[in-house]
């Protein structure tokens, strides 16, 4: 079985090769069946109408959702907006199809929710995170897992200001048909409530990092309860459903255990 960090490497090779990976329906539906989207207006800022998942999503169901109106841009090709407002589609020539230029977008037609699959090279899925917190817009969007160890990344989900979806993704469709496992994770500025996680021993019996303060969890598993008050290391995968109600998220480290360098992790506490 491939290891994660070698999913991750062939994820980064393909984008970087410009292969194209595409969410599929089945994924989206799960997840996004879990807000609430009456009355908004939708924007899918990386999606082309003509193959995109997202954009079919919330086509075939406006009227169920309660949908104001649909927006798409992407790029590559002519850049045109497409705007559907539940009968009728129309198209408008822009300058330019990258999400990085058409931020006016979200202001000009009040849009409440961005919705999408940005490109994972070239840091785009940081970048398109920075940019949205700057508006008032609410969003989710399909990431990369390791996101979450990308340490501007990390400082933005440490303050809150992002939090994981309610599922997780673990292959995605090709154009040309097939798929590709590559794990990943919804991301949204929106608070998400998570299940309290159940701790099980005391602690003690866990192995001490060489190097750092505190002990392996791994897999999270192994997480003591709640009375253990020392620093616990944990596979970056955790964040995807950690209860911030429980835990305090402190840093991440590549720890040293027995002399061995592990795999990143998240140093976590339980809050007292």
């Amino acid at each position: 079985m491939k290891s994660l960090r070698q999913f991750i490497q062939e994820a980064f090779n393909d984008a970087k090769n410009g292969d194209e990976f595409y969410t599929r329906l089945q994924d989206i539906e799960k997840e996004l069946s879990n807000y609430n989207f009456k009355n908004s207006v939708v924007y899918c800022n990386c999606d082309n109408p003509s193959f995109s998942n997202f954009w079919k999503y919330f086509k075939e169901n406006f009227d169920k959702l309660g949908l104001k109106l649909l927006l798409s841009t992407f790029y590559g090709g002519d850049p045109v907006l497409t705007i559907y407002d539940g009968k009728h589609t129309e198209r408008k020539q822009i300058d330019s199809g990258r999400f990085q230029d058409n931020l006016n977008i979200i202001k000009e037609y009040k849009v409440n929710w961005v919705v999408t699959n940005p490109p994972y090279s070239e840091g785009a899925p940081l970048e398109l995170t920075e940019e949205l917190l700057k508006t008032k817009v609410k969003f989710i969007f399909c990431g990369p897992l390791h996101l979450l160890v990308n340490k501007q990344f990390f400082n933005l989900f440490k303050q809150g200001k992002v939090s994981c979806g309610y599922t997780n993704i673990n292959s995605f469709s090709r154009p040309g048909g097939g798929s590709k496992n590559a794990p990943a994770a919804w991301f949204t500025n929106i608070d998400i409530d998570k299940p309290k996680y159940i701790g099980k021993g005391d602690g003690n019996d866990l192995p001490k990092y060489d190097d750092i303060d505190a002990v392996e969890c791994n897999p999270s598993s192994k997480i003591p309860c709640n009375k253990y008050k020392g620093k616990m290391g944990v596979p970056y995968r955790f964040l995807t459903k950690i209860n911030r109600d429980q835990f305090n998220i402190l840093d991440i480290v590549t720890p040293i255990l027995n002399g061995e360098k592990k795999m990143k992790r998240i140093l976590i506490k339980h809050k007292s």
